[in-house]
């Protein structure tokens, strides 16, 4: 089962995609997407999270993640006790990986604010 959220910036109102987040009853986890921006493009994609290296598909520029991705079974692991307060997305990814996307402002990379929400806007199969 995923979640379908929608990146609003309260500040431009740029038309952002949907993002699809989670797996599909016929996906495998490799496939988990998350949303990454793009400062130099002023966009947002949605790349797989289990991928090393993620670059922007206009400009091939770096682009960065949303959200936060930490192990929770790794004993050297900073993060273990990461428990935020309000969340929009948290999946478990592997054994060892959780994404967490919290309900916090965030950089919209066409406006250079922190104006940006992902918003719940239904789920997915």
């Amino acid at each position: 089962m995923g979640t379908i959220i929608q990146p609003v910036c309260s500040s431009c109102h740029e038309p952002y995609p949907r993002c699809f987040i989670g797996v599909g009853m016929l996906d495998i986890p490799k496939k988990i997407k998350a949303p990454y921006y793009c400062d130099h493009c002023g966009t947002i994609s949605f790349k797989s999270l289990l991928n090393k290296y993620h670059r922007c598909s206009q400009c091939r520029k770096q682009v960065t993640l949303y959200g936060k991705t930490h192990g929770f079974m790794l004993p050297d692991d900073l993060d273990i006790h990461y428990e935020p307060e309000k969340v929009v997305i948290d999946v478990t990814v592997a054994m060892d990986l959780q994404y967490v996307l919290e309900d916090k402002n965030y950089h919209c990379p066409k406006c250079k604010k922190e104006t940006l929400r992902f918003e719940e806007v239904g789920m997915w199969d």
